[in-house]
């Protein structure tokens, strides 16, 4: 009897130490996995961090660059410590190196092409002269141009344009087809601003805008449009679907300037000819060729799906006060252009030259 007890007692401490096994496997694996959790957490908030400190730099470094050099037909001339620094005479024109607008070879070009930037990060910058302007509510033949190439139907956009003007003027007229804040409000919706946008995506709430999803499934409006410029395209940093806003120039006569300027930026009407191969209707006057004050600098790491998309004005002549001025920034998902996109070496000691070597 007291044997079977005894072999009792020793199935019970049996049990309870396979128990108390498990109970440990459990805890010793679940502590595994947390604590492979927690380095990789701390992993990605490292990686997160470097890739916030990069970007950081790669905008101040754009600034100081965009700040200092001057401009070109084909970019922002880059500093090196190797090439000759020029130093012009006590008694020379002040203004007759910055009229020297020929390509050097060495710039950074503003027609949205990607480069490296410092770390991992890469960065485009983009002439908001070469983007369809927003900013002028009478001449709207770019804009309406550009909604046709976007794919807006041809019934839909001469309303779509007059309700654009209504929205930004500073009165409560109608145009024919427009809309005023009476329809917005029985539609419930935000009235109009009676303002110039403040960016190209505000045109979303316009009435009748936003079923055009043409226009907004892939970010085409925004990234061919401004809201800080107006007037002619730049023909040297438009890019593809722009170009064709331009009276003359359709799909083959857009890549044709694409490919030619890529060596041979463009610097006059006959250039423009050239590049074609054939004259169109062209004002010597209103045709521009050098970058406006204006650009979007666009940000993203390789590995990230957001961007970070920074709109900025160079104010050199403002005295007391910083030589550019950011207008606004916006943070938001990365855009298919961006992606699979050939990433060039900006050519100065200031940004990374050449692949590592380690």
């Amino acid at each position: 009897m007291m044997l079977s007890s005894h072999r009792t007692q020793q199935g019970f401490v049996l049990v309870g130490t396979l128990w108390m096994l498990t109970i440990m496997t459990i805890a010793a694996s679940f502590f595994a996995v947390w604590t492979q959790r927690a380095i990789e957490q701390a992993s990605l908030l490292h990686t997160d961090m470097q890739a916030s400190i990069d970007s950081h730099s790669t905008v101040s470094t754009l600034l100081y660059i965009m700040g200092t050099q001057r401009m070109t037909y084909a970019g922002i001339i880059t500093p090196h410590p190797e090439r000759p620094r020029q130093v012009n005479a006590a008694n020379s024109n002040p203004f007759e190196r910055s009229l020297d607008l020929a390509p050097q070879g060495h710039e950074i070009h503003v027609d949205n092409q990607a480069y490296h930037g410092l770390g991992e990060i890469y960065f485009a910058l983009q002439d908001e002269g070469g983007l369809v302007g927003l900013r002028n509510e009478q001449n709207t033949w770019h804009s309406g141009r550009l909604l046709q190439l976007l794919g807006v139907p041809d019934a839909a956009r001469a309303p779509m344009l007059a309700k654009f003007q209504d929205y930004i003027d500073a009165d409560d007229a109608y145009r024919l087809n427009g809309a005023e804040s009476q329809d917005y409000q029985e539609l419930e919706l935000t009235p109009p601003t009676n303002r110039l946008l403040r960016a190209p995506k505000e045109a979303y709430k316009i009435l009748g805008w936003a079923q055009q999803r043409m226009l907004w499934d892939n970010n085409h409006w925004e990234q061919n449009s401004s809201t800080l410029t107006s007037g002619t395209p730049n023909l040297n940093t438009a890019p593809l679907t722009v170009l064709q806003t331009i009276p003359g120039i359709d799909a083959n006569g857009a890549e044709r300037l694409l490919q030619f300027r890529k060596i041979h930026p463009l610097d006059s009407i006959m250039r423009v000819y050239q590049a074609l191969g054939l004259r169109i209707q062209l004002d010597e006057f209103s045709s521009v060729f050098m970058a406006s004050d204006y650009f979007r600098l666009t940000l993203w790491h390789p590995d990230s799906q957001r961007m970070q998309q920074i709109h900025l004005q160079l104010t050199p002549f403002k005295f007391g006060e910083k030589p550019w001025k950011i207008h606004y920034s916006l943070d938001q998902p990365l855009y298919s252009t961006y992606r699979n996109q050939d990433i060039l070496y900006a050519k100065t000691h200031l940004l990374p030259t050449a692949l590592p070597t380690d």
